[in-house]
């Protein structure tokens, strides 16, 4: 789920706590199958003319449909949502691999751990 600012975003999280109808604008996407374009680089950098600083950011692939690309100008506040994502993207593994019996894949590097 997505919104288009914090402010949005905590509408929708008290909305759906309360198990009200979400009144603001919301982007939903499947990971099912999904993946992050190359990952094991860690996060992206772009550098937009009006910007002062880089933004980086991080391009989920999903499986039928166009290329979500989540960016941040601080990598503190990118880093959790690209770690969580890692850790959906993982588990589908595991339990798909659980599914058709074969051993579970190895575990990435550290993208942080420059």
């Amino acid at each position: 789920m997505m919104n288009e600012s914090k402010s949005e975003y905590d509408i929708a999280v008290i909305e759906t706590q309360a198990r009200r109808p979400v009144s603001v604008k919301v982007k939903q996407f499947s990971l099912q199958g999904a993946r992050i374009q190359n990952d094991w680089q860690g996060p992206q950098m772009v550098k937009y003319k009006n910007k002062l600083h880089p933004w980086k950011y991080i391009v989920v692939l999903p499986v039928a449909r166009n290329p979500i690309k989540i960016s941040s100008p601080n990598l503190s506040q990118l880093k959790p949502v690209h770690e969580g994502i890692r850790r959906v993207l993982m588990a589908q593994q595991r339990n798909h691999g659980q599914q058709a019996r074969t051993a579970a894949p190895a575990r990435q590097a550290d993208p942080y751990g420059r």
